[in-house]
């Protein structure tokens, strides 16, 4: 998908199916450099939440997440209001 679309924001998991959160924001990075991207994990780890932002990952959210949270760093990373 990475390589057909291009996406206004991506949400995307540390923890999913065959790669990491890392794995796959290093792969964005060298497709789409500005998308914004905003990391969730259940595990607090500030070295895996320094990893994400070497990358450009503009916020970590740890769940579980408040809707209104996600809702108001999905508009804050795209440059609009909730």
């Amino acid at each position: 998908m990475l390589a057909k679309r291009h996406f206004d924001l991506i949400v995307c998991d540390y923890r999913m199916p065959g790669k990491t959160g890392l794995d796959l924001l290093t792969e964005l990075r060298k497709r789409q450099s500005s998308v914004p991207v905003l990391m969730i994990s259940a595990y607090a780890d500030s070295c895996i939440e320094a990893s994400f932002r070497e990358l450009g990952a503009l916020g970590f959210l740890k769940k579980p997440i408040r809707r209104q949270e996600l809702i108001e760093q999905a508009a804050k990373a795209v440059g609009g209001d909730v």
